[in-house]
């Protein structure tokens, strides 16, 4: 019986080999502000969040469901080893994953050198607009300033509003002056929002290198965006400024 059970076991195929490591991806023209054709990092796996098996199967079920009041608790609880399972979720394959991972970063106090470097490939090579709005939202609140070179790339080419308008926040909020040339260029973004954080974020920054395209921003079509380029205006040189109503004209 052990010599046909030996015999059978040596007919049987061999098992098939484990599944290849996921390859990098390319980045597409609607990631963020990479080159297209770029190499995206893998992903990791759902094992690879956190060896604390119960953070990281919460991590993992933002894929199915946001976050509530009792999960943003428990990570608060968790301390570094929630800022490290969430950095981990920055790289998970689930954009739900990714994004609510950055958004939740935004809530917790932790040394902003950490995340550099999930941040910076989430806002230049993440294919989901949603989570690089997610990550750039997050930056509003964690003021890391390292990241303001990213976040002048997302300004300038990023194809999803929400990351562009909230990038133009986010370099106001760490008065970042490289950004100046990127934040006077999206004064004429064809997006509302966009144009008001910019001049916003002007008149944060404070410099006067500003004036000339705010002023031009005064005869903005939208009256939010005058009221905005006049109030940066004002707390840079400490003047009024009078909005201008462009006049409307009938062919």
């Amino acid at each position: 019986a052990t010599a046909r059970a030996k015999k059978k076991a040596a007919e049987q195929p061999p098992p098939p080999p484990p599944p290849p490591p996921p390859m990098p991806a390319k980045v597409t023209i609607e990631s963020g502000a990479a080159a297209v054709g770029e190499t995206l990092p893998p992903y990791i796996q759902v094992g690879a969040l956190s060896a604390d098996k119960e953070l990281g199967a919460r991590i993992a079920a933002f894929a199915f469901k946001p976050p509530n009041r009792h999960t943003v608790k428990m990570l608060r609880e968790k301390g570094a080893a929630a800022v490290q399972a969430l950095l981990a979720g920055m790289w998970h394959g689930n954009p739900q994953v990714r994004g609510e991972s950055a958004r939740l970063l935004g809530k917790l106090e932790f040394d902003g050198k950490l995340a550099t470097e999930a941040f910076t490939r989430v806002l230049r090579m993440d294919p989901s607009g949603g989570t690089r709005a997610a990550a750039t939202s997050a930056l509003v609140q964690l003021k890391i300033e390292t990241l303001g070179g990213p976040l002048i790339d997302v300004l300038r080419k990023d194809k999803n509003e929400s990351a562009r308008a909230n990038a133009a926040w986010a370099l106001g909020k760490i008065r970042h002056k490289p950004a100046l040339g990127a934040l006077g260029a999206a004064l004429l973004d064809s997006v509302t929002w966009v144009r008001i954080r910019s001049a916003t974020a002007l008149g944060r920054i404070g410099s006067r290198k500003a004036v000339p395209e705010l002023q031009k921003a005064l005869s903005d079509p939208n009256g939010e965006v005058r009221k905005s380029a006049a109030r940066a205006l004002k707390n840079i040189t400490g003047r009024k400024y009078k909005t201008r109503t462009p006049r409307l004209s009938i062919k």
